[in-house]
């Protein structure tokens, strides 16, 4: 039985009842695990206040960030920085360098490619490590829309993704209850553009998943790399 994710909501730090609607519409869509999206500036007290809000309605939480570096050393120096305190990393940059860099470096979650041109799109995804991340709030809006610029962006985007066999996070980005959306329907979404059914449901299920808990393992005492964890040894 699969068990679903959306690892990118935004909710507003500072509303509290945004925050519980957002939270109990996600229990009630099928969510499982839920990536909150903060800034690094984001106050720490208010990160954490606002994962126990949806941690009361029994969603498993993942603390995420979102780092837009502007050169190859400010995204090496947030990288350094930043990751051991996260559950998932993204990042969406808007150099070419920039992204040529994240997409080969193992400590970036997700990689957005919604700012680049279709060559540089093609040059990351032949060497790119992590999935891509595909935000659905690139193409609707609150009151349900569709940008029609956006959209042809985003069909050749998933041919890209076809052709080169990509993995991929399907998330909303969603600010409020009205932007959110059921994981199904994200994956049918994506799907109607082209994207193969099961990379559209493993985008909102087994890959969100695979990031958290490998992530959950790393930030373990017991973990020391590549898989190896550290076997302590009962006091007889």
């Amino acid at each position: 039985m699969r068990k679903f994710a959306d690892l990118n909501l935004r909710p507003p730090l500072k509303d509290q009842h945004v925050q519980v609607d957002m939270a109990s519409l996600a229990f009630e869509i099928g969510l499982s695990l839920i990536g909150l999206r903060f800034d690094p500036k984001d106050p720490p007290t208010q990160i954490s206040s606002t994962v126990r809000t949806f941690e009361r309605v029994g969603l498993e939480v993942a603390v995420g960030i979102e780092i837009c570096p502007m050169t190859r050393r400010q995204l090496l120096d947030q990288l350094r920085n930043i990751r051991g305190y996260v559950d998932v990393l993204a990042v969406k940059p808007t150099d070419s360098t920039v992204a040529l860099t994240a997409a080969k470096d193992s400590r970036v979650d997700l990689i957005s490619l919604e700012r680049m041109t279709p060559r540089t799109k093609h040059s990351i995804l032949k060497i790119c490590e992590p999935p891509v991340e595909i935000e659905l709030s690139r193409i609707i809006s609150r009151i349900s829309s569709i940008n029609h610029t956006y959209l042809n962006v985003l069909c050749h985007e998933v041919e890209l993704l076809n052709k080169h066999k990509a993995m991929v996070v399907i998330s909303s980005g969603a600010k409020d209850v009205l932007t959110m959306r059921s994981p199904r329907d994200m994956a049918c979404t994506l799907g109607s553009l082209g994207l193969a059914e099961s990379v559209s449901l493993d985008a909102v299920s087994r890959i969100p998943y695979m990031i958290f808990r490998r992530n959950r393992e790393r930030r373990s005492p017991e973990f020391i790399g590549g898989g190896i964890k550290l076997a302590r040894s009962r006091s007889i």
